[in-house]
Parts: structure tokens; C-alpha cells; sequence
């Protein structure tokens, strides 16, 4: 095996505070920003290019210990894989997900294991789900990747099954430390799609403000989804959204 490769259970405590920077920032607003695509399963037709934005604030009112919580939100939009322009649905509104006005995270560090505690969804579509048992790591040199797959459910959706892999990097670029994400994950197609699997994928790179977001997000966001300009202010914001 590679020796810049652990499987589950190697992670020390500077692993876990660097992945919180990487993933969570130290206070601030980070806007994790992707561009990838959505191809069905079978058939490998590209259906969509995905723009979207991941946002969230770090939480921690116990910094001294080896946990953290993450207050986000996150959408996408879909895009004609040729034209570029929004894809619609029937009634001529945009396609795009907006179905985590939220999202809730607790991380911890147990037995050299990253666990991870998720809550979504609102009322009686309320989850909570709990992963990291399978999460790995990898050293290289000038770059570390942390990987954390998920699978869970979707509500809205009549339960489909559904899962994703995250591939978090840091890495140093000219002196500097760069934080990146190569993400791929498998779900049922969206309304106004034909019915069916499709396999998505996409690259981030994280900002640390909103108006270092590409023009093309900004623009959506403010003209249809403006409660998206920056992620939950507090808990308790999120615990209304959640009722």
C-alpha cells in the first residue's frame, strides 16, 4: 500500500484541525463554488452542467476540544451542456436545487476516527444521519486529501437512495495553501427530467467572500435565491428553518 495512504482510524488531532480550516474556515464565511456535470446511468448522456455553491460558517463554542459544527447552506442550478444557458422546467422557472436551506453538521475526533452528524430537511422530512467510520486519509508531499463518503436518503424524493464522495484537498501552490474539492456522487433525476439514475460530478475551490463568486452565481442568487448570499447566521436560524 502507498505509504501516504491510511485507511479509517488514522487521523491525529492536527489532521482534525487542519480539516476544519480546510472545510469549516475559522469563523468567517467560506463559499465552496463547483462546476461539474450530470450524465444518466445507463445511457452516458450528458444531461446538464452543474453550477453551485456550498456555504458555511464554523460554529464552536468549545474550541479547546477535538469537535466542531458547521451552519451551511448549499444549491445548484442546471445548465444546457451545450449552450450553457439555465435549463426550465414545464412552468418556465429555473432549474435549480433548493432544497438545503440548511444544513447542519457536528464533526468530532474519536479513536482517531473523523465522525461526522448531519441534520436537513424540515418538519416531518426532518434527517439526521451520521457517517466518517469509513472516511480515509492521504499525505503527500505539499498535499493532503481527506475523503468522506456519505449515503443517505431523500425525503422529497420518495426515500431514493442516494451517495456521494468528497475529496478534500489542501495543498501548497506557490507558497501558499490552497483549499480544493473533487466530488462525485450518483442520484435519481431531477423533476422535469426523464426518470432514472445520473451520475454527477464536480470541482470546487473555496472563497472566502461572496463577491469572489463568479458573476454567473452571483447574478442567479441575487435575481432568484437571495437568501443563498451567505450561510446560516446562527443555530437558531437553522432550528426555525428545521420546523
Amino acid at each position: 500500500m502507498d505509504k501516504g495512504r491510511l485507511l479509517a482510524g488514522g487521523f491525529t488531532r492536527d489532521d482534525f484541525e487542519r480539516y476544519v480550516d480546510l472545510r469549516f474556515g475559522t469563523g468567517d464565511p467560506v463559499y465552496w463554488y463547483g462546476w461539474g456535470g450530470a450524465t444518466t446511468f445507463p445511457g452516458e448522456k450528458m444531461v446538464a452542467r452543474i453550477e453551485g455553491c456550498d456555504m458555511g460558517r464554523l460554529y464552536r463554542p468549545e474550541p479547546d476540544k477535538p469537535e466542531a459544527q458547521l451552519l451551511a447552506r448549499k444549491f445548484t442550478l442546471s445548465r444546457d451542456p451545450e449552450t450553457g444557458e439555465i435549463l426550465t422546467l414545464p412552468d418556465g422557472s429555473p432549474m435549480w436545487m433548493k432544497e438545503f436551506p440548511y444544513q447542519y453538521f457536528k464533526i468530532w475526533l474519536e479513536n482517531g476516527i473523523i465522525h461526522f452528524k448531519t441534520e436537513q430537511g424540515a418538519g416531518d422530512n426532518l434527517t439526521t444521519m451520521t457517517s466518517g467510520h469509513n472516511s480515509e486519509i492521504q499525505r503527500f508531499e505539499g498535499m493532503t486529501i481527506y475523503t468522506t463518503p456519505v449515503q443517505y436518503q431523500l425525503p422529497w424524493r420518495g426515500n431514493a437512495s442516494t451517495w456521494e464522495t468528497y475529496n478534500w484537498i489542501e495543498r501548497t501552490v506557490d507558497g501558499k495553501v490552497q483549499y480544493d474539492c473533487v466530488w462525485h456522487g450518483d442520484f435519481p433525476t431531477p423533476p422535469g427530467a426523464p426518470p432514472g439514475r445520473m451520475s454527477m460530478n464536480a470541482y470546487f475551490h473555496r472563497y472566502d467572500s461572496y463577491d469572489e463568486l463568479p458573476e454567473t452565481l452571483r447574478s442567479f442568487i441575487e435575481e432568484h435565491a437571495p437568501l443563498w448570499k451567505g450561510p446560516p447566521e446562527s443555530l437558531e436560524e437553522i432550528r426555525e428553518l428545521q420546523k
